[in-house]
């Protein structure tokens, strides 16, 4: 029995479909019943419940043989996902956990050194785990898309630095792999990104040739971002997780590409460009920065 914790969200899903699509038929832990329903129809066995509700946690945990924990980004995540850690533990289960940015003890970044503490109790537990560092979704674009499509302007506060970007379809992936083949990476930390590192000058330029007209990029300072963020209704703890990330992707810390996903899956990690080709510009998830 597979346990996807997160099944309705942006990578949740797609490991969900990736698992159903090897044969599996998931178990997936998730508040709204109705949403998978909707996309997975009786291909899954659902349980509802609440990462802040323990008895839920063991409910879905039982028979478990491996998991996936992708969770929001949440002030109160490193007791929700200890918890996880917990339960799985004392189901033996082998467990995959999507970390982030700038993850490690101390960290600058409030969500990286949230991860790194719940990184640390799965040491501590001896579980059999996996841990992922996807640095940047190549869909939080997906966010700015209507408005380059329209005014031919991608922002950000990200001066100059690269990013290697990951697809969130390349996460899933390596995710249902692993939670299939759980020797493949047994106790491994695996950064996952593409091929290659782009700053957003070349980001730019490459929507300019997929989309068949200029693309310019407009710096933001950190104020701007701010502002933007809470207009948009971003609490104020929010707002600092995404300048902390700003900040670390300027000092370089997600610009380091690694080979992990060609390695666990045998082919090319889908590349910016790619992404651009098949992109959409409907978004139906209102977080941009969801782990």
């Amino acid at each position: 029995m597979h346990l996807v914790i997160g099944a309705n969200g942006r990578v949740g899903r797609l490991v969900t479909q990736e698992l159903i699509n090897a044969g599996e038929k998931p178990r997936v832990f998730v508040r709204s019943a109705k949403k998978t329903t909707e996309r997975f129809g009786n291909q899954v066995d659902t349980v509802v419940g609440d990462l802040n509700d323990p008895d839920t946690i063991k409910e879905a945990m039982k028979n478990a043989s491996s998991v996936f924990l992708c969770s929001p980004i949440d002030p109160d995540q490193v007791r929700q996902q200890n918890q996880v850690v917990d339960a799985a533990s004392r189901a033996q289960a082998y467990l995959v956990k999507v970390s982030g940015l700038a993850t490690f003890p101390g960290s600058f970044v409030d969500s990286g050194r949230w991860h790194a503490m719940t990184e640390q109790h799965m040491a501590q537990t001896e579980i059999s785990g996996t841990c992922l560092h996807p640095f940047f979704f190549m869909q939080n674009m997906d966010f700015q898309l209507p408005g380059i499509l329209r005014d031919g302007v991608l922002k950000s506060a990200v001066i100059q630095a690269a990013i290697a970007m990951v697809d969130t379809g390349d996460i899933a992936a390596v995710a249902a792999k692993l939670m299939l083949n759980p020797d493949l990476a047994m106790g491994q930390t695996l950064p996952l990104t593409c091929s290659e590192a782009l700053n957003y000058e070349q980001m730019a330029s490459e929507m300019s040739e997929v989309f068949g007209h200029t693309v310019r990029f407009e710096t933001q300072n950190p104020q701007q971002v701010a502002a933007n963020l809470r207009q948009s209704g971003m609490p104020d703890w929010h707002v600092n997780v995404i300048l902390q990330f700003n900040r670390a992707f300027n000092e370089g810390l997600g610009s380091k590409v690694h080979s992990h996903v060609q390695d666990i899956l045998g082919r090319p990690a889908v590349s910016f460009r790619q992404y651009l080709e098949t992109a959409t510009t409907s978004v139906d998830d209102a977080n941009p920065f969801p782990s």
